[in-house]
């Protein structure tokens, strides 16, 4: 058995333990419960968290089944304290075997200080495990990979479009570069036809002023 193979369900193991009536035993036992197998010792580490929501859902069930409603019996969560030991979470997470680590986790209470009460929470660590149906894992896990997969899709296809986005913009690019290298070339025949003129008038002007010149001082003689 691995790790995927079980979930963790407090409340069905403490109702295991208590009567459905006995409220805030079940309360305590819940949370308590869900503490070890969160690694903490205080309930405000995790009690935003959806596994949280199991222990609430215990106490409502148990609050129906004492005819009281909301409005009537608020009993808030039991804050955490944990000193008698929880081996068990660790030794499934090591072994991924519940029943082999149960029985280890009896065995180290031998030496615990609180050996009845660590021996019970083994066995109520031990009832909190439970199997998870094969074609549900397979179900979930095919919807993680199809998750996983579109997840993928999306992002060949924003790189695909990054991609096209940066061609049209070097296309773009060219494009303006061609376009001002024209300008430029035409500028510059502009220029140099402009130049030639004005060079030409230039000459045409010096030596008409010269031929003037001549000329007078041919009549002035």
């Amino acid at each position: 058995m691995t790790k995927k193979d079980f979930i963790i369900d407090p409340c069905s193991a403490c109702l295991k333990k208590y009567d459905i009536k006995d409220i805030n035993n079940i309360n305590h036992c819940c949370y308590n419960t869900l503490a070890a197998f969160a690694n903490s010792s205080s309930i405000n580490d995790f009690i935003n968290y959806p596994d949280a929501k199991v222990c609430y859902k215990c106490v409502e069930r148990s609050k129906e089944a004492m005819g009281r409603n909301k409005c009537e019996f608020r009993l808030p969560a039991y804050p955490v304290f944990v000193q008698d030991p929880h081996y068990f979470p660790d030794l499934l997470q090591q072994t991924s075997d519940p029943k082999k680590a149960k029985e280890i986790c009896i065995d180290k209470c031998e030496d615990s200080n609180y050996k009845n009460k660590c021996v019970d929470n083994c066995h109520v660590d031990y009832f909190a495990v439970k199997p998870i149906d094969k074609k549900e894992r397979k179900k979930e896990e095919e919807i993680i990979d199809d998750e996983v997969k579109n997840e993928i899709e999306n992002n060949i296809r924003e790189t695909e479009s990054d991609n096209e986005e940066i061609e049209n913009e070097k296309e773009n690019f060219e494009q303006n570069q061609l376009e001002f290298f024209e300008q430029e070339k035409k500028f510059r025949k502009k220029c140099e036809r402009n130049f030639l003129f004005y060079l030409s008038y230039f000459l045409f002007s010096f030596i008409f002023i010269i031929f003037i010149i001549i000329f007078l001082g041919i009549i002035l003689k």
